[in-house]
Parts: structure tokens; sequence; C-alpha cells
């Protein structure tokens, strides 16, 4: 689907220009694919979505749709809950810095939850690992406030099903 042509003033009105715009509604009320979306991934308001995750980043985690057919091949970001996002700098008194720490060869975000004179390194458990499925929705009032590294906007947002929270390291 193409971008609906913006009027300018003293166009002349077509039935072509209206139905255009009549349709794109109309596909947007009955939850057809816009034109950013990979076929086959949940459409309609509220849709939830099937995800295999294939990377972990900051606020985001890049995903493969899963439906019937399989799991897609196209790279959808999915934001993480507020709470879980590395852009969470503060809150309540308690100050947040990440680090990345390492187990072997595997990288593993850490941070640490400073309020004076305590410090607590914590991690998020259970942790998002490639391959990991979760669920998520999209057509989030207001966005997900959550952009890729291209800047496209993460329109699913991960309901976090697996009840993910930053906890204490031990």
């Amino acid at each position: 689907m193409t971008a609906i042509t913006r009027w300018r003033k003293g166009d002349k009105l077509s039935a072509k220009r209206l139905n255009e715009t009549v349709d794109r509604f109309t596909a947007i009320s009955e939850g057809a694919a816009g034109p950013a979306d990979a076929s086959g991934v949940a459409q309609g308001p509220g849709a939830i979505q099937h995800f295999e995750i294939k990377e972990v980043k900051g606020d985001y985690v890049l995903c493969y749709a899963v439906t019937s057919a399989g799991t897609g091949t196209t790279e959808i970001p999915v934001a993480k809950p507020y709470l879980l996002r590395q852009a969470l700098t503060s809150r309540n008194g308690i100050t947040y810095t990440y680090q990345t720490a390492f187990e072997g060869s595997t990288a593993i975000v850490e941070r640490l939850a400073t309020k004076s004179p305590d410090t607590e390194t914590q991690r998020v458990v259970p942790q998002y690992v490639a391959g990991d499925r979760i669920f998520a929705s999209k057509l989030i009032n207001g966005g997900t406030g959550v952009k890729d590294v291209g800047n496209k906007p993460a329109r699913f947002i991960d309901l976090n099903l697996d009840g993910r929270a930053w906890a204490k390291k031990v």
C-alpha cells in the first residue's frame, strides 16, 4: 500500500482520491496490513503477535514473527516494557547506570541501582535470550516511545508474560 497523496489548496475533488482515503481507513479499522507491516504479522487494534527473539538491544528486542506458516525472516523491533528499558536512568530517588558483564563469552547487561549510600547490582530475570519466544501487542495509544537504530519506531511492545524484572544479582 502506498502513502496517501496529501491534498493541497485548489486540488480538484475526485472520487478516486476520496476512495483512496476511505479504503485506507477501512483497511485500518478492519486490521489490514499497513505499508510497514510484514506478511503474516498481527494487524488489528490490540492484536497480539508471537515472536522469536533474534537479538537483544537496550530498549527493545529484534524479533521474527512466528505464524502458523513458521518463523519469518523480517526483523521487527519489539519495545521492552518501560521499567526494563536502559533509557530509565532514575526513579523514586534511585539512580541507574548500565554496564555489560561477561560470563564466559556471553554478554549480560547489568545495572547499578544507587540510592546513597547503598548500591546494588541487578540483572533482568529471566534474561532475554536469542531464540526465546515472547508475545507482544501493537497499536499502543501514544506509541511505545522506542525507536530502533534506524530510527524506525517499535510498533509492538512485549507483554512480559514471562514476568521479567530487574533483580539483585546473587
